[in-house]
């Protein structure tokens, strides 16, 4: 009699995915990321442009569209909360010479990027 074929583990689904949706980031991680407004609109803004932008630019676009938090507290919360964030997922790459980032692209993101700019539009 022969046996029932094996079920894949979870992880070996996970890593499937991982392999063939030209995408280096797990899914879960995305999702942390992109569950908060400001890195929402960072990678938006990133990914539609040239992907480089210096931090300040990159702070006067944020404020430009929400002026309810300081130039300040915004540039405090890019520089220690929001793009190291980003810069460890492999979403950002920082260049500390000229305080500038620059987009990696990630084709699993810029999926979900098409989907929310589509429910935010």
């Amino acid at each position: 009699m022969p046996s029932a074929p094996k079920r894949p583990t979870n992880r070996e689904l996970t890593e499937r995915s991982h392999s063939t949706s030209g995408s280096d980031v797990p899914l879960n991680v995305l999702f942390k990321i992109l569950s908060n407004r400001v890195r929402r609109r960072i990678l938006l803004l990133l990914s539609s442009d040239d992907g480089r932008i210096s931090i300040d630019e990159l702070a006067d676009e944020l404020l430009a569209e929400r002026d309810t938090t300081s130039r300040e507290s915004l540039l405090v919360a890019l520089h220690h909360n929001h793009l190291p964030q980003l810069v460890r997922a492999g979403l950002l790459a920082h260049d500390s010479e000229t305080d500038a980032v620059r987009y990696r692209p990630d084709a699993r993101l810029e999926r979900l990027l098409d989907v929310i700019a589509a429910l935010d539009g």
